[in-house]
């Protein structure tokens, strides 16, 4: 018994001293094992490796420690070089050495060599006997000629039988690299590292987890480790070891509720432990689903229970991640360094991946790295190289390359990895206004985050002290203040059913039921070239020419915000020909900053396009000087309606009422000096369609100045390039009537003077505040005066003194005197005086009250 219980201890202790495990978690390479050679060339680094710490010169290094294992053994372990290996940088693991020092030149055992000359380094077994070196067996090509890190596995048996398993997957799922048969070497001593290095890479060896002792038998089922979202149909299902094919590429192993059902197909992942798992339809948004996994083994036969893993995918949707600062001008600098830099922002409170996003302005899409933005976070977007200069603002995103950001205004296109469009955003320099800032190194930033699809209105530049705020808060940060309403600003038809509509806002998703027509019924919409229009396809066709109404009501824009109820005429335009255009209106002497305007009336019965009118100007002898198209972008224009031409709409906007600013035409039009030219309206073949010679001296003899008095037709029936069918618009009509009926013009108009009240009380209580009365004139060059008397016989007030009269005219007094003040309260007259160019005067006397 006694003989027994010795053997049996003889041979535990042997099986114990040829178990060796060591992860260098301790920190040390002396005990639990201990390892001898150039111990003062190896150190534990800081995350827990043992690493070549080798002299600056060319050298070798080992260190080794006792093993006698060698039959029924698994020899495993960690290692990366981190370079690419060759005769002078290459690491041989000693499996079984009978020596400790695995420089010796009699040494017999057995080693794995990495690293040889050439592309080819493979891992070789090696035997080692003395001076000569026999390859046993040999790997792949190429699998160690580049830094990788490394898990390798050998086993032999007692037949001596070799086999060589790799991993580089860092998932120790391990495939055979290669096989040999040797029993040559009976014995062990030792295992160790042996690097051969020059001086450029004595710290480019580690090592790890290394393990000697009996094969370790899986017995255990595999464990899914994560499930990932792919895309919205794919899931990748890693598992902790290598499943077995026959049974992971079954569909009945894989599950979705949600109404999503059973695998439609099953392909490996990125190694043998991960499942890409597709499925028949789109997994829903924002919404929990639940993977059941089924009974899949691993390649030793262990079967896996079924499991269930909850998983969520959040796609994101227009306007989750927006463009909220861009610097396209950065010199001269203010305060940040000279670089173009986008802000983008995460609006939802969730994290958002941007990783495979792209951004572009129209040229090639730049693609984002793998970069997660946090809930409500901001990143700001620049070219790689000058990442490290806003390292102190924030998160960094460093691309390839930032897309040109043209000074003067850009189209840039946020796009998700699925090339869906998330943001756009088409900024201008215009953004800055009169402000300085636009002539560089401050940036534009957005005011209102929560009303991200606005763009004229929304942006203003910085007014920070440096200049922009990169990856914060903006320093515009506000409410934005939405006072525009909402409306259509152009239709262009493009064929006989199909036509182009342009809002002043972008639109949310265009809706049918927005729309009606008299005679024409609506098929389909589809959106536009921009955020700004759809395309409106008709059922039926229109007919060349003919006007159509068209009506919308209640159309909503990105921000919320609903039209009214409007309507326009539209129609397949025809080329203009004589009569159809009529020249009605000219201000060719403007205020100082004003802009000079051309008034065109539409005297056709058919739509015409303005993109088919060209303005020109010729001198005396009719040689063209300088010319313009009426509009670049098209405009329809139906019949009996006036058209303005103008280089500045804001300009004729701020100086006149325009009763249909929606006529308001911006195009560069030719200068029109104050005498000596002629225009003309042609078509776009230089036709011409009609045309006058204008000259200042056609202005009315009674005026002081001409700046900003416009010039009117009198009557639409009479010769253009007559010089008695012009005159001064009146001055009740603010000198100009862009966009609608002249104030001199040919119309019947009634005789008597009209009067609001007899009684005023000029209290301010809002009733009879003030006298309200008509005077009509149907005389071209008539003035107005109007006196006031007191009982006494004399003149308190001078209301209108030779007022340019047009065919009516509106006037009022408030009740005050020359001074200003309210009159005292008693009765007063009102003394009307009407002076025709020619004939007699006219003079109108009206008794009023004056209630205090």
């Amino acid at each position: 018994m006694r003989t027994i219980i010795l053997l049996y201890f003889l041979i535990f202790s042997s099986f114990a001293q040829a178990q060796i495990s060591d992860s260098f978690t301790d920190g040390d390479v002396t005990s639990n094992p201990a390892w001898t050679g150039d111990l003062g060339k190896f150190v534990v680094n800081g995350s827990l490796k043992l690493q070549l710490s080798g002299l600056a010169a060319t050298d070798t290094a080992f260190l080794s420690t006792p093993s006698s294992a060698l039959s029924n053994t698994e020899w495993s372990f960690f290692m990366q070089m981190n370079f690419a290996p060759s005769d002078n940088n290459l690491t041989r693991v000693y499996l079984v050495s009978d020596q400790a020092n695995l420089k010796s030149n009699t040494l017999q055992g057995y080693y794995l060599k990495l690293g040889e000359n050439g592309s080819n380094d493979a891992i070789e077994l090696v035997r080692q006997q003395g001076t000569m070196h026999t390859v046993l067996c040999r790997g792949a090509n190429g699998r160690v000629s580049f830094a990788r890190p490394l898990f390798v596995k050998v086993l032999r048996d007692v037949m001596g039988n070799w086999n060589v398993y790799v991993d580089t997957t860092g998932t120790k799922q391990y495939v055979l690299e290669s096989q040999a048969s040797d029993t040559t070497i009976q014995s062990a001593q030792f295992f160790g590292f042996y690097c051969k290095y020059t001086s450029s890479n004595k710290t480019n060896f580690i090592f790890d987890d290394v393990y000697i002792g009996p094969e370790r038998i899986d017995t255990s089922a595999p464990i899914v480790n994560q499930v990932t979202v792919i895309n919205n149909q794919t899931l990748r299902v890693s598992f902790d070891e290598i499943v077995d094919s026959g049974s992971a590429f079954s569909t009945l192993q894989y599950y979705v509720d949600q109404g999503i059902g059973f695998a439609q197909s099953v392909t490996w992942g990125r190694s043998h432990a991960e499942i890409d798992v597709v499925f028949p339809s789109p997994f829903p948004n924002a919404i929990t689903c639940s993977l059941s996994v089924g009974r899949i083994a691993d390649v030793s036969g262990n079967v896996r229970r079924v499991s269930y893993h909850p998983f969520s995918i959040y796609r994101p949707q227009p306007l989750d991640v927006i463009i909220t600062e861009i610097l396209a001008d950065p010199d001269p600098t203010v305060g940040l360094p000279n670089v173009e830099y986008l802000e983008i922002y995460n609006r939802k409170n969730i994290p958002i991946s941007v990783e495979n996003w792209t951004i572009d302005d129209g040229g090639t899409p730049v693609i984002f790295p793998a970069t997660t933005i946090p809930p409500m976070g901001y990143a700001v977007v620049v070219a790689g190289a000058n990442a490290s200069n806003f390292q102190s603002f924030g998160q960094v995103i460093a691309l390839t390359s930032l897309p040109s950001l043209n000074n003067s205004g850009d189209l840039l296109t946020l796009k998700d990895n699925n090339r869906e469009t998330i943001h756009s955003v088409n900024y201008s320099d215009t953004w800055y206004g009169s402000s300085f800032k636009k002539n560089g190194g401050w940036s534009l930033e957005m005011i209102d985050l929560q009303q991200a699809c606005m763009e004229i209105g929304n942006w203003k530049p910085s007014i920070n002290t440096l200049g922009g705020t990169p990856a914060q808060v903006n320093s515009v940060h506000g409410n934005l203040l939405d006072t525009i309403s909402f409306d259509i600003v152009s239709i262009t038809c493009i064929s006989e059913d199909t036509m182009l509509v342009q809002a002043n806002k972008p639109f949310q998703t265009p809706q049918i039921g927005w729309f009606s027509s008299d005679s024409l019924i609506i098929d389909t919409i589809i959106q536009g070239p921009n955020k700004y229009s759809f395309m409106l396809v008709w059922h039926t066709k229109m007919k060349l020419g003919q006007p159509y109404w068209f009506f919308w009501n209640n159309m909503l824009a990105c921000n919320g915000s609903h039209s009214g109820k409007d309507s326009m005429q539209i129609g397949l335009p025809v080329q203009p020909k004589i009569g159809d255009w009529k020249i009605n209106e000219i201000l060719f002497d403007p205020n100082s900053g004003g802009s000079d305007y051309l008034e065109v009336y539409h005297a056709g019965n058919q739509i015409l396009d303005l993109k088919d009118l060209v303005i020109s100007t010729e001198d005396a002898s009719g040689t063209i000087v300088d010319f313009s198209y009426g509009s670049s972008s098209g405009q329809l224009a139906s019949p009996g309606n006036f058209f303005v031409f103008t280089s500045n709409t804001a300009s004729i906007q701020n100086n006149y009422f325009c009763r249909n600013p929606q006529y308001l035409v911006q195009t560069t039009l030719p200068s029109f000096p104050t005498t000596g030219i002629q225009v003309s309206i042609r078509t776009k073949l230089f036709e011409t369609l009609d045309s006058f010679m204008y000259n200042e001296s056609w202005h009315s003899p009674l005026l002081k100045s001409t700046k900003g008095v416009a010039l009117e037709r009198i009557d639409l029936n009479q010769p253009t390039n007559k010089k008695e069918n012009w005159y001064s618009a009146a001055s009740t009509s603010g000198y100009g009537t862009p966009t609608a009926p002249n104030s001199q013009r040919m119309q019947g108009t009634s005789t008597d003077l009209s009067w609001s009240s007899e009684i005023i009380s000029p209290n301010g209580d809002g009733v009879d505040d003030f006298l309200l009365f008509q005077v009509p004139s149907n005389q071209i060059g008539t003035t107005i005066s109007v006196s006031v008397f007191d009982p006494n016989g004399f003149s308190i007030a001078q209301p209108y003194n030779q007022l340019l009269a047009a065919n009516q005219n509106e006037l009022r007094w408030d009740g005050t005197d020359k001074n200003g003040q309210i009159v005292s309260q008693g009765m007063y007259i009102v003394l009307v005086q009407v002076q025709p160019l020619k004939g007699g005067l006219q003079m109108i006397k009206k008794p009023i009250v004056v209630v205090r």
